[in-house]
């Protein structure tokens, strides 16, 4: 950004100055929020995989107890 000198300048100009300042701001601002959404995107994604992966692990160790033999222990 370019270095500004408010001694030299009108008002005008000055004015101009702050509006140029507050349009980066709102864009630089959009971005941000733009990139927050695109990351809350990603997390939930995650998430998700990450509740099936649980959920296949718990049908995994329901299967498992399912299955195994229970020793008799009336003989």
């Amino acid at each position: 950004m370019k270095q500004h000198n408010v001694q030299n300048e009108n008002p005008l100009q000055h004015a101009l100055y702050l509006k140029e300042l507050e349009l980066k701001l709102k864009e630089l601002s959009l971005k941000l929020r733009e990139e927050n959404v695109r990351l809350q995107e990603d997390n939930l994604k995650l998430e998700e995989q990450a509740l099936r992966l649980a959920e296949e692990q718990t049908k995994r160790k329901l299967n498992e107890t399912a299955t195994t033999k229970i020793p008799n222990k009336h003989k």
